[in-house]
């Protein structure tokens, strides 16, 4: 999930990084390439874990 927060106020008492998705944030919620290939590269160490 893309945000413009690094902690929105819904997750205030939470600790983003135990949610069940991935949580990043930029400026104006933008899927960038830097986000994509970040997420590309993590999916794939999945797959292969998978096998």
């Amino acid at each position: 999930m893309i945000g413009k927060a690094a902690t929105p106020r819904c997750f205030r008492n939470t600790d983003v990084s135990r949610l069940p998705v991935m949580w990043r944030h930029n400026k104006k919620a933008w899927m960038t390439s830097a986000l994509f290939t970040e997420w590309v590269q993590l999916f794939n160490q999945r797959m292969r874990r998978a096998r």
